[in-house]
């Protein structure tokens, strides 16, 4: 509601009226009074008396939004010039204006609503500030309810890799606290009885090393026969076994992976099942397989383009403001097809090679884009808890429309880690050598603009 001052016309000429109330002595001008205040009644609403010359009351209590006062008071000071006093709050439905003459104080009635005037802008901005108020309010609290739950999260996936989580403490809301602490409860009482367990183990396995010790020095002392090689090959299984306990009970973290030979694992296989009496035949099936794993190639020739080339795509034409916290590896496309000819020509079968290239923020990814076309890089960054509903919103939008969605929520939950690599593994054993990231990026801005798709 906006409030409204006098008419220019009636605030003009009334305080003639009464300057010259004294001096109407004819009565052609004494009617021209009457009809100006009757005509104010009846068409504005407006009820005019006058009072004796006195002192204006005192000021009156202000409302607490005082926006009728004060464009009020300042139209009446404008159009008037006179001193005056108003009262918006002494009666419910009228406003009460006091001017003073020369000779008398006018006063004027006129009712509230004619004083406010119906403003749709003051009513949308009222209701998109106290929606972003809120807004704002909401998405505090989730973050603030979402954090301890994810740290709950984050120390669950620590304890099962068998990695501590020293600074977790139960936080959040009474419900998460009751779950932290029945985590830690359970935590606590998982580590008991892999503690026992380790005695256990450990008592055993020293008792059983002593008599199989004892069985190698007697097969040592009977001779050598085919009989006696297949015992000492169980009693070296065994003791092998033996270590492996004993080493679990000492906290040791285990045999290192080693290359295996299928052909030479699977003879043993046989001769034991033929030592017990079975016929047994070993063939291999399938094909020689050596698995590569792509990082995030970018680069030329993406027709579609891919989701990692419609980052690129957007960013270059400036239709990404914001950003989140997160990574990328980047890798030229053209590294990855070279990589995949040196893993067939060198990489060893049943074995996986990742082909990476330069680990970078998004914040990173973004500048280095913008450059490109000499735009600004956004500088927004986005909470991940704000994009979870924006994601939901747009998957339901893009099954409506048939669309791919800008957003999904695989990618924002993906966006919660940074997803970096290393191809230590590739360099070593392939000759994988990548080119720096921003060639990549460079490139795939080229290709795009030179295609048309930045126009």
């Amino acid at each position: 509601m906006t409030p409204v001052g006098l008419d220019d016309g009636f605030a003009v000429r009334v305080p003639l009226v009464g300057r010259k109330r004294a001096e109407l002595v004819d009565d052609p001008e004494r009617a021209q009074a009457r009809l100006r205040i009757r005509l104010a009644q009846q068409r504005l609403n407006l009820v005019v008396d006058f009072l004796p010359v006195g002192d204006m009351p005192p000021p009156g209590p202000k409302p607490f939004f005082s926006l009728l006062d004060q464009t009020l008071s300042v139209q009446l000071g404008r159009q008037i010039g006179r001193p005056f006093w108003i009262d918006t709050v002494g009666k419910s439905n009228l406003v009460e204006i006091r001017i003073l003459l020369d000779d008398a104080v006018m006063r004027v009635f006129a009712q509230r609503s004619a004083a406010y005037a119906s403003n749709s802008e003051i009513f949308l901005f009222w209701m998109v500030g106290t929606s972003s108020i809120l807004l704002i309010v909401a998405v505090l609290f989730l973050r603030n309810q979402i954090r301890p739950i994810l740290r709950l999260a984050d120390a669950a996936e620590s304890f099962g890799k068998g990695r501590e989580a020293p600074n977790f403490r139960p936080r959040g809301a009474r419900e998460v606290r009751r779950a932290a602490h029945a985590f830690l409860e359970m935590k606590a009482r998982v580590e008991r009885a892999m503690e026992q367990r380790t005695a256990m183990l450990a008592g055993v396995s020293h008792d059983l090393r002593t008599i199989l010790t004892r069985f190698k020095l007697e097969l040592a002392l009977i001779g050598d026969t085919p009989e006696l090689d297949a015992m000492r090959k169980d009693v070296d299984e065994m003791s092998g076994m033996l270590e492996d306990y004993l080493a679990f009970a000492r906290g040791d973290s285990g045999e290192n992976a080693q290359p295996t030979d299928m052909t030479v694992a699977l003879e043993e296989l046989r001769s034991d099942a033929e030592r017990h009496g079975h016929c047994a035949t070993v063939a291999f099936h399938g094909l020689p397989v050596v698995i590569v794993n792509p990082s995030t190639p970018v680069g030329p020739g993406d027709i579609r383009p891919t989701p990692t080339g419609r980052l690129i795509l957007e960013a270059a034409r400036g239709q990404m403001p914001a950003f989140v916290d997160t990574g990328l590896n980047i890798v030229h496309v053209d590294d990855v097809a070279a990589g995949h000819l040196a893993a067939a020509e060198k990489g060893r079968i049943g074995d996986r090679y990742i082909l990476g290239g330069e680990n970078m923020s998004l914040a990173a990814i973004l500048a280095a884009v913008s450059r490109q076309v000499g735009r600004r890089p956004p500088r927004l960054r986005l909470p991940h808890a704000l994009l979870f509903p924006v994601a939901f919103g747009a998957e339901i939008a893009a099954r409506l429309i048939g669309r791919e969605p800008f957003v999904t929520l695989d990618g924002v939950r993906m966006s919660r880690k940074k997803m970096y690599f290393t191809s230590k593994k590739a360099a070593n054993e392939l000759g994988y050598r990548p080119r720096p990231a921003r060639e990549a990026i460079a490139d795939a801005v080229s290709w795009f603009r030179t295609n048309g798709y930045l126009q």
